[in-house]
């Protein structure tokens, strides 16, 4: 599978995956698989985190079962994963008694360090129930996740530790969000990265233009529907109170904060046309005008409306849209676009380059040069 995230989660074994017993697991036939957990983790797998077990083993070293026992044991989990579309890649035993003073047996760190020396440019997380689990993950500078099954109740008593968890599903489902939250503000900074140059060129010729707007006695208009709509009203805001720096007021009003016409509106004529009258209110009044539009689409029937309507008019319309393949695009004098094709990602590269468009404001309004 290709891994996405250069992720890997090490699981300690009995406790975690299995019931644990006084005497340790001597025997498939006494494998008690918290297999509802582990098919839990599906989906986090699925994102391309690999898998490992890292595993105190003692009763090999006492002789109490064999290498091959243990072996036959870790199959049998093994299999129980593959079952459910996933691989666990390795396991790393410990095989000796305490006596033996070994560096591998957890709390000491060396089954985790030989799955970090393999995997240099991997971030880590242990998921263990004990506190020799957690010991071994901090000494090893990664980070540790403690389930309440096996011992885990009982280590959560001395530990306190804030990432405590039910049981292994509760722990997945808590990595499933955290790692897609990273994945979608990770597409957030690779969308603003690819329209970096156009978007933050048109950034600065439209606070240029709306400051020279304003020093004329104009005014900035905006518009936009559901999401687009607040973000018109938010920067109408921006623009009407202020940003970061004291200023005087630019005048600017949004198109949809009026409730009353936009229902008269729509009621007496039509949805598609919801716009045009209260605009060409303020075109009347024959000053400078900047139009200035959201769309996450590009395909807003009354948005493309009231851009012709500007148009036709000969005033001024910035965009904030998806698609530079929008209908909107051929209205535009200056626009903002992402390519993501996803109206969440869309929505926030529009708040971002809302807040610069400020920015750039306060400058030059601050500088006087505009």
């Amino acid at each position: 599978m290709k891994n996405k995230l250069k992720t890997i989660i090490i699981f300690d074994r009995d406790g975690v995956l299995n019931k644990d017993l006084d005497k340790g697991v001597q025997d498939v036939a006494q494998l008690e698989i918290y297999e509802s957990h582990i098919k839990s983790l599906k989906k986090i797998y699925d994102l391309g985190i690999r898998f490992f077990i890292a595993s105190n083993q003692a009763n090999v070293g006492r002789g109490i079962i064999s290498m091959d026992k243990l072996n036959h044991i870790n199959s049998f989990i093994k299999k129980i994963f593959e079952e459910n579309g996933m691989s666990i890649e390795n396991f790393f035993c410990c095989t000796h008694a305490p006596e033996e003073n070994c560096d591998c047996r957890k709390p000491k760190t060396g089954l985790i360090e030989k799955i970090k020396v393999l995997y240099p440019n991997y971030d880590f997380i242990f998921v263990g129930d004990s506190i020799s689990d957690y010991e071994a993950a901090i000494k090893s500078n990664i980070q540790f996740a403690l389930v309440g099954t096996g011992k885990g109740r009982e280590s959560q008593k001395f530990l306190n530790h804030q990432l405590f968890f039910d049981d292994l599903s509760k722990f997945s489902n808590y990595y499933f969000l955290k790692l897609k939250i990273n994945e979608y503000r990770n597409k957030h900074i690779e969308e603003i990265i690819n329209t970096k140059k156009s978007n933050d060129e048109n950034i600065i010729k439209m606070a240029n233009k709306i400051v020279d707007c304003s020093k004329k006695g104009g005014l900035i208009i905006t518009a936009g529907n559901g999401g687009s709509s607040a973000h018109s009203e938010h920067l109408t805001a921006e623009l009407q109170i202020r940003f970061e720096n004291e200023r005087d007021s630019l005048a600017s009003i949004s198109l949809t904060s009026n409730s009353c016409s936009l229902t008269a509106g729509a009621n007496d004529y039509s949805y598609e046309d919801v716009f045009i009258k209260p605009f060409s209110s303020f075109v009347k009044l024959n000053i400078p005008i900047i139009l200035i539009l959201f769309s996450t689409s590009g395909s807003s029937k009354n948005i493309i409306q009231l851009a012709d309507f500007a148009s036709k008019n000969n005033i001024t319309t910035f965009l904030f849209i998806g698609s530079q393949k929008s209908k909107l695009q051929k209205y535009s004098d200056f626009s903002i676009n992402d390519s993501s094709n996803r109206t969440c990602i869309t929505q926030d590269i529009h708040q971002f380059y809302i807040h610069s468009l400020c920015i750039a404001i306060d400058h030059f309004l601050k500088s006087g040069d505009s």
